[in-house]
């Protein structure tokens, strides 16, 4: 596994990744904080329809739960590689996801 790392990294150098050029990588920087904040608010209309209509109608509980269980594993990566961005909107998303899915038992 070590050595797979090792070759992951050698190769990322060699093809100039990341970006080269320090200007792409500020342009890069700059749209993942407003991504960041966006994604996770697209899930707020459909929490407050859940919640102020009390019927779930529509909702897949399945649906809910994994996405709550792929935002887990993208805070793992984010804490693993230090990547503040992917832990914050991951962790709001987490909680909007789980809050829809509370709601799909609830109002089902």
């Amino acid at each position: 596994m070590l050595g797979l790392k090792h070759y992951q990294k050698r190769t990322q150098r060699e093809n100039g990744f990341p970006t080269g050029t320090s200007v792409k990588r500020a342009a890069a920087d700059l749209l993942v904080y407003p991504a960041a904040i966006i994604a996770p608010l697209a899930l707020v209309p459909q929490a407050l329809t859940l919640y102020v209509s009390q019927n779930a109608q529509g909702l897949a509980l399945f649906t809910w739960v994994i996405l709550a269980l792929v935002n887990i594993v993208w805070i793992f990566y984010g804490r693993a590689h230090n990547e503040r961005p992917i832990v914050l909107t991951n962790a709001a998303s987490l909680m909007l996801n789980f809050t829809i899915a509370l709601g799909v038992i609830l109002y089902k």
